[in-house]
């Protein structure tokens, strides 16, 4: 069935309230149990780490079966510049796309069967993403151009002051570098994930990270002063010699 797509003030003034329902609606969900938004985002982190690791362990394993291979591709500046602009640019949209975000844009409702698909899609493109990430890592240390986060906003700020000057390399490290308190993530990140993930999920996600963030922060401190008052107590009672 054809749909008519183009925007009317009627339905851009819908979809401003249906974007605003959603955040609510996210924001209250993830402040009722945030304890499970915290877990999640733990065992995120967790797989994250294990799943660069296993990828650096791959391409070792690679280089071992081919390393003339791996040589050839160092050696040619133009195919390694290449590869680490196309790994940067994929792990930057890998991250902010939201599939049930997309798919809502074409379809007129979403199934629980379409959700169940979108998220394990997602889980799919976030795993894909941290691999990549560990690749991007590995060949970095052989002077390829991989950067993500700040250091990606830094590296297009080079290119914009030898296209305009150092007063705009400044306004746009300024702004698009700048970091949202508590998350990590750049305004430059936060705007090319609003159109792949939606205003809801975009928001959620940095709520989520703010907490995880706060959580992690006071109990990494509270484990590093425990050490630290053992360690003393330690030292002070035992006699060493």
């Amino acid at each position: 069935m054809y749909r008519n797509n183009n925007p009317t003030p009627k339905r851009i003034i819908e979809g401003f309230l249906k974007a605003i329902s959603t955040l609510s609606c996210t924001t209250v969900g993830i402040l009722s149990n945030p304890l499970s938004a915290i877990k999640s985002a733990f065992l995120v982190e967790v797989k994250a780490g294990a799943l660069i690791k296993l990828s650096n362990a791959f391409i070792i394993s690679l280089i071992d079966t081919a390393p003339e291979l791996f040589i050839s591709i160092l050696r040619d500046e133009s195919v390694k510049n290449g590869f680490g602009i196309l790994l940067s640019a994929a792990v930057l949209v890998l991250f902010s796309i939201d599939v049930t975000h997309l798919m809502s844009k074409s379809v007129d409702s979403l199934t629980d069967s379409l959700i169940e698909k979108s998220d394990k899609l997602d889980s799919a493109l976030a795993n894909l993403a941290f691999i990549l990430v560990g690749i991007g890592v590995f060949l970095k240390a052989f002077d390829a151009p991989f950067y993500i986060g700040k250091e990606l906003v830094f590296k297009i700020g080079e290119l914009i002051e030898k296209t305009f000057d150092s007063d705009a390399r400044w306004l746009w490290n300024t702004v698009a570098g700048f970091e949202i308190p508590l998350t990590g993530q750049t305004v430059f990140e936060t705007v090319i994930e609003l159109p792949l993930s939606g205003l809801a999920v975009t928001s959620g996600e940095l709520l989520i990270s703010a907490l995880y963030q706060v959580i992690k922060t006071i109990f990494e401190n509270v484990i590093s002063s425990f050490i630290t008052q053992y360690t003393i107590d330690f030292i002070c009672t035992v006699n060493l010699l």
